[in-house]
């Protein structure tokens, strides 16, 4: 009965209460339909004080500003992180977890690789079907399961939305063997998911570099600004190659990263994973997202 019940709220949560996305502008091209719908909207953002500092504040980009952080031991995150991230709407923290929670993660995503799933997955691991031209493998898992991980994600959704906001948590293991990649609608095009404020961590324990598909983010595209609600009011399709997203791209920033890094994004913002530019690369990436828990109820009361 317990399952059926939790089964019952997941679905009225992802069919009635998801936080608002694309959809609405994908069906209603008008502009004067799309201005009242975004100014209903906006309004619900600025009665939100969290929101305020991060997507609302009027610090434009700096060529000084700092996104990369090297983590010390007491592993907690700090007002120039948070600055930042207001500024830039991405940052990243270098050897983000202690050593022991490190191989946990990594040892899970072994087991991904050999595809044994041994390990306390929520469901059976799968492929998601997102990519024709790379593998996935996608595992569900309790955030309670990675201490430190869990300590990022309370801050920063106390910090974000206000209150503590419990994750999805998904580990997503993604390799190329036979050729190159050609870009994606929606994955590796820049692309926003949503034009409410909204945000993702991502962490991973293994470098990535250049070819092996780095996450890429177009700093300061997520403030709430008029160029901002300019894009949503006229654009057709969603992403970089849609004129209005121009004035958007002021700066981009790709995030290689050494192993046992983590990110954070405003993904309302301009961002994608870049393609892999050569063949037999791979990925592993954990990704936290809120969009479930923190919903469409969340922004209006």
């Amino acid at each position: 009965m317990i399952n059926f019940i939790n089964k019952l709220k997941r679905y009225i949560n992802k069919t009635y209460f998801r936080t608002p996305g694309l959809e609405f502008f994908k069906k209603h091209s008008d502009i004067k339909v799309r201005s009242k719908y975004l100014k209903f909207w906006l309004k619900k953002v600025k009665n939100k004080r969290s929101f305020k500092r991060y997507f609302l504040n009027d610090k434009n980009l700096s060529d000084k500003s700092q996104i990369r952080f090297t983590q010390n031991d007491n592993y907690k995150i700090t007002n120039e992180m948070l600055n930042s991230l207001a500024i830039n709407g991405v940052i990243v923290i270098e050897n983000a977890l202690p050593q022991k929670e490190f191989t946990l993660i990594k040892d899970y995503f072994e087991d991904l690789k050999n595809g044994k799933y041994l390990k306390k997955w929520n469901k059976k691991p799968d492929n998601p079907l997102f990519f024709s031209q790379a593998d996935e493998v996608r595992g569900l898992i309790d955030i309670e399961n990675f201490l430190f991980l869990k300590e990022y994600s309370d801050n920063f959704s106390k910090e974000v939305y206000g209150k503590l906001v419990k994750p999805t948590v998904e580990f997503h293991y993604l390799n190329i063997k036979n050729q190159t990649e050609n870009a994606t609608r929606g994955a590796t095009y820049l692309h926003t998911d949503r034009f409410l404020p909204h945000f993702k961590i991502f962490y991973t324990p293994n470098e990535i570099t250049n070819d092996s598909a780095p996450f890429q983010y177009s700093l300061g595209s997520h403030k709430l600004n008029s160029d901002y609600l300019n894009f949503f009011q006229n654009a057709k399709i969603f992403d970089e190659t849609d004129k209005f997203s121009k004035p958007l791209l002021k700066k981009l920033e790709t995030i290689t990263t050494k192993e046992n890094t983590l990110y954070v994004a405003f993904t309302n913002g301009l961002h994608k994973r870049t393609c892999f530019k050569e063949k037999n690369k791979d990925r592993s990436m954990v990704f936290l997202q809120y969009v479930e828990k923190y919903n469409k109820l969340n922004y209006l009361l």
